[in-house]
């Protein structure tokens, strides 16, 4: 059964994607709202924290919150001071995926709702090369450098929007948010 709604829902959406008012929709959407669908090159730099109340042991960092801050903004002063980015991000962050590539953090979407809503704006403010303050997010600080900005055209991002659309239109409504409340543990 889950297989035949499946296949049922994918044909659904394919059939949606030749309707002219579903792309009409998604085409005034798109214009609507420009900002959404900018593709940012972004580096980065982490630097992490133990978050209070957490064991010592559970964190990347044994590094207190305040500690964080400080390298942090010692990092953004040597930064507008002319230190290269890339070798920073390299030797100073605690994201060891990214400091492998001089902080490349990859491409992101502005309307990826995945990116936390702090980072997204510190992005949007930022030109390509411009250089961000340490921003505070779970477990860490991050200075946010732009590498690049572009545009996607309607054309790359047009079916996919269209089924952001129409799937937006079923969102579930929770009548009754209790049913979802923890059961009772199991008698033993």
């Amino acid at each position: 059964q889950m297989t035949r709604d499946q296949i049922l829902t994918q044909a659904y959406l394919s059939n949606l994607l030749n309707t002219p008012a579903a792309a009409t929709n998604a085409k005034q959407y798109y214009d609507a709202h420009p900002g959404e669908f900018d593709q940012v090159k972004v580096s980065g730099i982490v630097v992490a924290f133990n978050a209070p109340g957490t064991p010592a042991n559970s964190s990347a960092s044994s590094r207190t919150e305040a500690d964080a801050q400080t390298k942090a903004t010692d990092l953004e002063k040597k930064i507008k001071a002319g230190s290269n980015f890339s070798d920073l991000a390299r030797s100073d962050s605690d994201q060891q995926q990214s400091a492998q590539k001089g902080g490349d953090m990859g491409n992101f979407v502005m309307a990826d709702t995945n990116i936390p809503s702090d980072i997204k704006d510190a992005i949007a403010k930022l030109q390509p090369g411009q250089v961000s303050e340490p921003i505070r997010g779970a477990g860490g600080y991050f200075i946010l450098k732009v590498d690049s900005r572009t545009r996607l055209t309607f054309d790359q991002i047009k079916n996919s929007l269209i089924q952001k659309l129409e799937l937006d239109k079923y969102k579930i409504h929770v009548e009754d948010p209790q049913f979802f409340a923890s059961a009772p543990a199991p008698a033993v």
